[in-house]
């Protein structure tokens, strides 16, 4: 997460947080990190697909619990 430019993230970055050990992230990593994830949620929140009974659905709100998590977990680690 050395990304310096607070851009949202990626498909492909959000589907990565399961794996990514925060205990190895150091404090300017995990506040860069909360910011991504800030800034993702909104945007990846107004994609929400029609059919609530799709497969993309279930996917856009397994996504979007991650991100929820995530902001749980580094606002209580930046606490």
């Amino acid at each position: 997460m050395e990304n310096t430019a607070m851009t949202p993230l990626t498909a492909d970055e959000i589907d990565a947080l399961d794996e990514l050990d925060l205990d190895r992230l150091d404090e300017a990593e995990l506040k860069c990190l909360y910011e991504r994830v800030r800034l993702t949620y909104p945007i990846l929140e107004a994609e929400e697909p029609e059919d609530e009974d799709s497969e993309a659905y279930q996917l856009w709100q397994e996504s979007l619990e991650t991100l929820d998590d995530y902001l749980d977990e580094l606002t209580e680690r930046l606490a």
